[in-house]
């Protein structure tokens, strides 16, 4: 989150209906492990906002039961007294400073950034499409296959439109303990409008991450608590719609397993496909060009052909590919700290990275393999040159020794 200064947490939710404070007590063990674990946006979140409303509230909490009490409340609880659980609120609901990223950065997305761009006129400019009759989408859906910069489109448009921006992971609200799945689910949704409020710009994004997990479609097998959730997040985009200073981005690889009644909340769907070739040279040239830059050197050869290198990758996403950029810097690294071991005397130089450096960490790892299937990587073994030892058969000995 930006701006607005944090959430008050406590004072939102730890006291309930009039419960004494008991959803923000932070003198209970299980409170007390979050302040000292857990990841660093958890902790980021308990250190900035918790202690401040903890002390607002001094005196009205409940005493900390006995050692042990909790263990065994906790067991069996599901949360009726209309609190909610603010260690669950901190490990589904990621409030951060918007990382710099912006539209330039995302690259083999060419369709998808042009209407996410249009997204982001009409969002900064809502009088001008409103005078025109048209309407401000409130709800926007990233459909496409894991790892093709769904987040990275979500996160460009609130840095573009310098609004709050929350992300919310689906996946983690749908696991939690009974009863408390709907409190989380309504409280995403109240933090989002207060952090809205409370901003520079009067406006926030809520990002829901794998949203497939906590809204899928209803049949006849449906949970209650599945219902009532759909019923819940339903109702606050209806709300949401009509102030208007909440835009939900939702992010799923499994739109045919959304309920309808989310979908036609949905006012936009944009399709997150994996990068066409020229999508995927633009990304592997982008990754290693980012890291020339960070490091102020120069990494790469000069003559690698990153259109054939977007050729024969096609069909890795833009996650595969910041990977596999990442995998050829740990073994270029790694040859140089082996050069470290040798006399002085015998040390040489590592080169630059080439191609044939970036083709021989995709044969030899398995996750790439999976990916480009067999067929695909015999051809870049062959085209590259990159037979082990143990790939030499008889025809390829014969052809090496009749040359």
């Amino acid at each position: 989150m930006t701006g607005g200064g944090p959430v008050d947490w406590v004072k939102i939710y730890g006291g309930g209906q009039g419960d004494g404070g008991k959803g923000g007590d932070t003198s209970t063990p299980r409170a007390q492990q979050a302040e000292t674990s857990g990841d660093a946006a958890a902790r980021e979140m308990n250190d900035a906002a918790l202690p401040e409303a903890v002390e607002r509230k001094e005196g009205k909490a409940e005493p900390a039961p006995e050692v042990g009490a909790e263990k065994k409340a906790e067991e069996g609880k599901s949360q009726d007294d209309g609190s909610v659980d603010l260690v669950a609120l901190r490990e589904v609901l990621v409030p951060s400073e918007i990382p710099d990223i912006s539209f330039d950065d995302i690259k083999g997305q060419d369709d998808a950034v042009a209407l996410i761009k249009v997204l982001d006129e009409q969002l900064k400019h809502p009088e001008i499409y409103k005078r025109w009759g048209a309407s401000i989408p409130r709800g926007v859906l990233l459909e496409g296959p894991p790892g093709t910069g769904k987040t990275m489109l979500a996160t460009a448009i609130a840095k573009s439109a310098n609004f709050a921006f929350l992300t919310a992971s689906c996946a983690d609200v749908s696991n939690k303990f009974y009863g408390q799945t709907e409190k989380l689910a309504d409280a995403i949704f109240e933090v989002a409008a207060r952090e809205a409020a409370n901003h520079p710009s009067g406006h926030a994004i809520l990002f829901l991450d794998e949203v497939e997990a906590l809204l899928r479609s209803r049949d006849k097998d449906s949970h209650e608590a599945s219902e009532k959730v759909l019923s819940i997040v339903l109702q606050r985009m209806d709300g949401l719609k009509a102030t208007g200073n909440v835009t939900v981005i939702a992010a799923t690889n499994r739109k045919d397993k959304l309920d309808a009644a989310f979908l036609s909340r949905m006012n936009l769907i944009i399709p997150v496909e994996l990068p066409d070739p020229s999508g995927v040279s633009a990304i592997l040239e982008s990754r290693f060009r980012k890291r020339e830059r960070d490091n102020e050197t120069t990494i790469l050869s000069d003559d690698i052909d990153f259109d054939l290198l977007g050729e024969r990758l096609h069909g890795l996403s833009g996650r595969n590919l910041e990977d596999l950029a990442n995998e050829v810097g740990t073994a270029k690294g790694s040859l140089e700290v082996a050069q470290l071991h040798l006399p002085e005397e015998e040390r040489q130089e590592v080169g630059p990275v080439t191609a044939e450096d970036i083709m021989r960490v995709v044969v030899e790892s398995g996750k790439y393999q999976d990916i480009l299937g067999e067929v695909q990587i015999a051809k870049i073994r062959e085209e590259f040159d990159l037979w082990a030892v143990e790939d030499d058969g008889p025809e390829r000995e014969d052809q090496e020794s009749e040359s």
